[in-house]
């Protein structure tokens, strides 16, 4: 009898109600495809998406025995080189505790994330429900317990007692914001065989380490060098190709490297159990995962790639940039310093790009409740013979902007003018036309800035919403 089937019999088989619960789950993950369509492309009988692939590019091996912190900082840290660690997760008690086994035993009714719906929010269900699909699932791209909120859950908060961050990445100066105001920044992975993270780099300038516990995973790296364009290969993708890991691993990757040949710069390799891989700032990268896997990952930001994080930081997140800086002169001036000879060299001015946020802030909220209202009246013309609506003046009437008014209290008039042509449309056009690219027009043109998200509550994974940082 082998380790599976001895896992299987004590998991239980998959039962009656796990697939609509797994169906309902898949369904608000990936609303764009059926639920029989989940293993049409045959990916399980394929037995050559899970070999290990040929080693390339030299990925640096080393015992953590063998390599001090500022080793790591002049070798690998600072010049910014990718390392895979071996010898730090034996000595966690996750090494034991995270055993499919144990965490059936003591999380079985925890919900965990899988992924998030069309909205953004987060699609949960129980550990046991997951862990049956996982060891009987044949999907291509499978669903991928993928949790940043692990420790604020009742029941599964133990789990940030089972390992502790390596030595090598405790300087987090996000840590300054305080965990409610950072962004996520620490995930809990069960990934079965074919799932994994599309290509991408971390959000924000940030490193990442990713420590296994158990299964294999296969990397896929390019210097931050490499364009955008060649990473992506998306003139290399055929028609019915997703943009899953899978996909990419199987068919797009080989095409690109037969298409680039020896002037492609990347690094390949598997990944152990027991091995902490060093992502750092900056670099694109995919993972598969060759097994089911469990695994823990991290992002952090050290002082040694402050300046690359400061300034993505600065672009991205400028209402959290605020804030970090002030916590920096308070604490580390010295960074405090580089961060103002940065902007004085860009010519970046935060006070005008405080004010200017606010602005690109109020819009974004004005927006949104525009869209809301629109909704609610579309919704309200469902059923309704729409050449009736349609053949009156266009306007809305007193009872419908009566019906509306608590989502526009306080707009000025052109606001309220540019809510009455979004309800015009609505009237003239069916209710299922769209209008989720309505923004609101400033000074006779229309401003499509939208205040970066990403980072929400919890980050969108990339197997069907999930992004595996690190």
């Amino acid at each position: 009898m082998d380790g599976s089937t001895r896992i299987q019999e004590l998991i239980g088989e998959p039962r009656g109600y796990d697939a609509r619960i797994v169906g309902r789950a898949k369904l608000k993950c990936r609303s764009d495809i059926a639920l029989l369509d989940w293993d049409v492309r045959g990916y399980r009988g394929d037995r050559t998406c899970l070999e290990e692939p040929e080693e390339h590019g030299g990925i640096a091996r080393v015992h953590t025995d063998n390599l001090s912190v500022e080793e790591f900082y002049q070798k690998f840290e600072i010049p910014g080189v990718p390392l895979c660690i071996d010898g730090i997760v034996q000595q966690w008690p996750a090494w034991t505790n995270w055993s499919l086994k144990s965490l059936h035993r003591r999380y079985r009714h925890v919900k965990f994330r899988v992924g998030d719906d069309d909205d953004g929010y987060a699609v949960r269900i129980k550990m046991k429900y997951f862990l049956r699909y996982m060891m009987s699932q044949t999907d291509d791209s499978p669903l991928y317990i993928f949790d940043s909120r692990f420790i604020k859950l009742d029941g599964s908060r133990i789990l940030i007692g089972d390992y502790e961050v390596p030595k090598y990445f405790r300087e987090d100066l996000f840590h300054l914001m305080g965990e409610h105001r950072r962004p996520p920044y620490r995930w809990f992975l069960v990934g079965p065989k074919r799932s994994g993270s599309g290509v991408h780099i971390d959000p924000l300038g940030t490193s990442a380490w990713n420590a296994l516990i158990s299964g294999r995973k296969r990397w896929i790296l390019f210097p931050p060098n490499v364009p955008k364009k060649i990473v992506k290969a998306k003139n290399l993708k055929r028609i019915g190709e997703d943009d899953e890991p899978v996909d990419y691993f199987t068919n797009i990757l080989p095409r690109l490297k037969r298409s680039m040949g020896d002037t492609l710069d990347y690094i390949e390799f598997v990944q152990y159990p027991g091995e902490t891989v060093f992502i750092p700032g900056g670099w694109w990268h995919a993972v598969l995962n060759l097994d089911d896997t469990i695994a823990v990952t991290q992002n952090f930001v050290s002082s040694n790639n402050f300046r690359n994080c400061w300034y993505q930081t600065r672009k991205g997140r400028r209402g959290m940039a605020r804030k970090w800086y002030r916590e920096l002169k308070r604490s580390h001036p010295h960074l405090a310093k580089v961060a103002d000879e940065m902007n004085r060299i860009h010519g970046y001015d935060m006070e005008k790009e405080r004010e200017r946020h606010h602005e690109d802030y109020r819009r974004q909220v004005f927006a949104r409740r525009v869209k809301v209202g629109v909704d609610k009246y579309r919704r309200r013309l469902n059923g309704v013979d729409m050449e009736k609506s349609s053949s009156s003046s266009g306007d809305a009437t007193d009872s419908d902007w009566t019906s509306l008014s608590e989502n526009f209290d306080g707009l000025n008039s052109d606001e309220e003018n540019q809510v009455g042509m979004a309800i015009r449309q609505v009237l003239v056009h069916p209710p299922q036309q769209q209008m989720d690219q309505y923004t609101p027009a400033q000074n006779g043109t229309t401003d499509n800035h939208v205040r970066d998200e990403s980072y929400r509550t919890e980050d969108p994974p990339a197997a069907h919403g999930v992004s595996e940082l690190g």
